[in-house]
């Protein structure tokens, strides 16, 4: 059995220097811990002692624990200048602490047991910088512009080390894994928001980025703490770009009727982790892929939103997405690796419908059915026809919101189906490690306002203890309180 725990503290302020410029500073800390616990045998020997299997190791039966801790910090301010509107947005993610320990497989002595141990330490703090502005001005009554830019930088540096024992972080000794990597991307942007006619909207326009890896660095071990061949590797500046057209028409022929078509294109460059890092999760490890190219992504869909009577909508919409280079993990046994697809191709429906009950209700329903495969990929054909891996088929969700006075209640149901964490998607069996099984899952919230500046809430996931895997066993319940004070 796994569990986990987790706080949050959000601060945030605001400052009005008049009625169209405002500062506003957004503070939050997050930190968190998983654990396994210790594995139970009901098995025994002839002479009684325990049974843990032909080689008489708890290891394989053993978990991991770990913890995080970060820190976001995020200003913006909005302003007019003459009749143009001005926002500016700086933010920092700070991961001053991300590792998890593990126990190592040998089975030479000494073993690793529910005592302690050999193991392994991976630690992987990270940081991201972030700052963006955009300017909304009216070039005439009917056409609305807006251009900006955005910057990003963001750094890794992982470090896994031997542990004398896997129970005691401060046993740490030798390296025997890194991971470095630093990236950023430069992005200008423009939309043109055209009112052809009082019912017709046109929107056009583009995002040119500029990607560019560097510093990269990787050392990785297996989970006995010996180097893998071929390590350690640095790895030469690698840069990209991509221009990314969108457009989009909306129509609404009644009042309640809205038609939207829309469609462009997306870029998606790799991350550090995902280049760099070599990892193991349970019992599975991730190993770096620097040779990862971004993806891109072609897509358009159509909707049709109707009001029917008061307080009723519905919507549905159809969406094509053509990927190229795209981005996925396949696996092979225990071992887990990122791959560029030569081309992947989704199509789908997706449809909703919502009832109001004025202010003090809320019931609602959602379903999407995905056709997500991989139509090319050189480097694997025999994924060639199959599903995209962790792309259910089939998801929906239903509940409902009720208000009334100052108490609040909510309910959600999710439904995800079978996903595969295989490329051929042979992994066809469920409820056991290393499984997607489907799962419908419940969560229920409920809140009181004490006055007009503190409220608290306490929040029930996976309501009926639903247990299911994605790779790794999935959290049963959990239960949340929460307690908020605005100034």
């Amino acid at each position: 059995m796994s569990g986990a725990w987790q706080n949050n503290l959000t601060l945030k302020a605001e400052y009005a220097f008049s009625a169209s410029t405002k500062l506003r500073f957004t503070f939050l800390k997050s930190y968190s811990e998983y654990f396994y616990n210790n594995p139970q045998t009901y098995m025994t020997t002839a002479a009684g002692a325990p049974y843990w299997g032909t080689n008489g190791s708890q290891y394989s039966f053993l978990g991991s624990f770990g913890e995080n801790d970060q820190y976001i910090y995020n200003l913006a301010l909005e302003t007019e200048l003459s009749s143009a509107k001005v926002k500016m947005n700086v933010g920092f993610l700070d991961q001053v602490s991300s590792w998890h320990s593990t126990p190592s497989s040998s089975t030479a002595a000494p073993v690793a047991t529910t005592n302690g141990g050999p193991g392994k330490l991976s630690s992987t703090p990270a940081s991201a910088f972030n700052a963006d502005i955009q300017v909304t001005l009216p070039v005439s009554t009917w056409n609305l512009l807006t251009v900006g830019g955005a910057f990003r930088r963001a750094e890794l540096n992982g470090t896994d080390y031997v542990l004398a024992s896997w129970l005691d972080q401060n046993t740490k000794g030798q390296i025997v894994g890194a991971a470095k990597g630093t990236d950023q991307t430069y992005a200008i942007f423009m939309q043109d928001e055209i009112s052809i006619l009082d019912n017709l909207t046109a929107y056009a326009g583009f995002r040119q980025d500029w990607w560019e890896t560097s510093d990269g660095y990787s050392l990785a071990s297996n989970s006995s703490n010996v180097v893998l061949p071929g390590y350690p590797q640095s790895f030469a500046t690698r840069s990209a770009d991509s221009f990314s057209p969108k457009g989009a028409l909306v129509y609404k022929p009644l009042e309640k009727t809205t038609i939207k078509l829309a469609g462009g294109k997306s870029f998606r460059a790799p991350t550090n982790f995902e280049l760099y890092r070599t990892t193991r999760i349970g019992s599975s490890t991730y190993y770096n892929s620097p040779d990862l190219k971004p993806e891109t992504n072609l897509s358009w869909d159509a909707s049709v939103s109707q009001g029917l009577w008061q307080g009723a909508n519905i919507k549905v919409t159809y969406f094509e997405n053509y990927i190229s280079d795209m981005i996925y993990t396949t696996a092979s046994g225990t071992s887990r690796y990122r791959r560029n697809a030569g081309k992947g191709e989704s199509k789908g429906v997706e449809m909703e419908a919502e009832q109001r009950f004025g202010k003090l209700a809320r019931l609602f329903v959602n379903y999407t059915y995905t056709d997500a495969k991989i139509v090319e990929n050189s480097a694997v054909p025999a994924s060639v026809g199959k599903r995209m891996t962790d792309v259910p088929e089939h998801m929906f969700n239903l509940g409902g919101d009720l208000e009334y006075g100052p108490f609040g209640a909510s309910f959600v149901g999710r439904y995800v189906g079978k996903r595969y964490g295989s490329d051929i998607n042979d992994d066809t069996v469920r409820g056991v490690p290393g499984a997607y099984d489907p799962y419908f899952v419940g969560d229920v919230k409920l809140s009181y306002k004490i006055n007009k500046w503190a409220s608290v809430s306490f929040a029930v996931n996976n309501l009926w203890d639903e247990q299911y895997y994605s790779n790794t066993l999935a959290p049963g319940r959990s239960c949340y309180g929460d307690l908020t004070f605005k100034f």
